[in-house]
């Protein structure tokens, strides 16, 4: 596992997270452990904008049924997530 990448994917995802809810004070908790359903209340809208937007940062294609699934529970699933379908196309 490439720790720079899922480093760079996991600043990535909260930076992006940041910009999204910028009107929430919870923001500046965010880490990788952070759930993004129970600790910052994302619905399914809110995560199919966030994989699109990681769509089109790292110009690859993430399943959008993916985003009702265990991928989408935490950052630091979605990193590692991310980082294997990044991983794939390297390949």
């Amino acid at each position: 596992m490439n720790l720079n990448l899922k480093d760079e994917i996991c600043t990535v995802i909260i930076r992006i997270l940041k910009e999204t809810l910028n009107n929430d004070l919870k923001i500046f908790d965010i880490n990788e452990n952070t759930n993004l359903k129970s600790e910052l209340f994302l619905d399914s809208i809110a995560l199919l904008s966030l994989i699109a937007q990681l769509e089109n940062h790292y110009n690859l294609v993430l399943i959008d049924e993916d985003a009702e699934s265990d991928v989408v529970d935490s950052v630091a699933s979605l990193t590692s997530y991310v980082e294997s379908k990044l991983q794939k196309t390297i390949s």
